[in-house]
């Protein structure tokens, strides 16, 4: 039987990267209901600084998004905390434009596809989460673009 020590020893810390405020508080709830901590910043640049202040195991973020963007943000990351790179999925509901697919095949992450459905969004948490820095585990959710 687990006990406390044990649930508490697999909580991993989530941050969610969304400006839209009901988006990120449903990922927050299926984050949560998961077992684990969550922090929520409205966009890439708030992200940042959430960053340099605490470790994540994994981060959610949108693509389109104020000040700074989804794209803006993972560039950003690879100077800033490039250990990052390797724990963040994306969020859209634009995987059919151009810039975005560009991106997507770049940044050769997960994606999940707006409107995302709770069960596909548990999947590729456990996943990434029990993949811990591996690239190309996971795959996509909700009939996103495949990793390469």
């Amino acid at each position: 039987m687990a006990g406390h020590n044990d649930l508490a020893a697999d909580r991993r810390r989530v941050l969610i990267v969304d400006d839209e405020a009901d988006i990120a508080e449903i990922l927050a709830e299926i984050v949560m209901g998961e077992g684990h901590l969550v922090e929520v910043a409205a966009n890439g640049r708030d992200a940042l600084a959430r960053i340099r202040a605490s470790a994540f195991d994994l981060i959610l973020s949108d693509l389109i998004m104020p000040e700074l963007d989804g794209p803006g943000f993972w560039r950003a990351l690879r100077s800033t905390a490039p250990q990052m790179l390797t724990r963040i999925v994306f969020i859209t509901g634009d995987t059919l434009g151009e810039p975005a697919q560009r991106f997507l095949s770049e940044a050769n992450r997960p994606v999940i596809e707006k409107p995302f459905v709770p069960d596909e969004v548990r999947r590729v948490l456990r996943c990434e989460l029990a993949a811990g820095a591996s690239t190309g585990a996971c795959g996509t959710a909700s009939g996103g673009m495949p990793r390469r």
